[in-house]
């Protein structure tokens, strides 16, 4: 009895050119929340809180702020050739810091 191992390789190479891509298509997809945000966002009272518009705004910020970071960690990712490591972990721990 003979029995065939399946040893087919996939095909799909994460590379640093892929990489760049993704990030630049989450820092878009983060701006473009950015301004949605804007147009939907409630009123800052306090009765508005607890509406369901507040709800969609307050998770449509966090994916925003998700893709945002995605997106500066590729182009600092990126730029630490250029840098160097230590300049590049400088600016980077900064940024996340806010």
């Amino acid at each position: 009895m003979n029995i065939e191992l399946n040893t087919e390789v996939s095909k799909s190479i994460i590379t640093a050119h892929v990489l760049n891509r993704w990030s630049g298509f989450m820092a878009i997809i983060a701006g473009i929340l950015y301004i949605v945000i804007q147009f939907i966002h409630p009123t800052d009272d306090i009765s508005s809180v607890h509406t369901n518009s507040w709800v969609v705004v307050a998770c449509l910020t966090m994916a925003m702020s998700f893709f945002n970071l995605i997106g500066i960690t590729g182009f600092y990712v990126r730029q630490a050739k250029e840098a160097g490591c230590f300049a590049w972990s400088v600016s980077f721990c900064s940024i996340c810091s806010g």
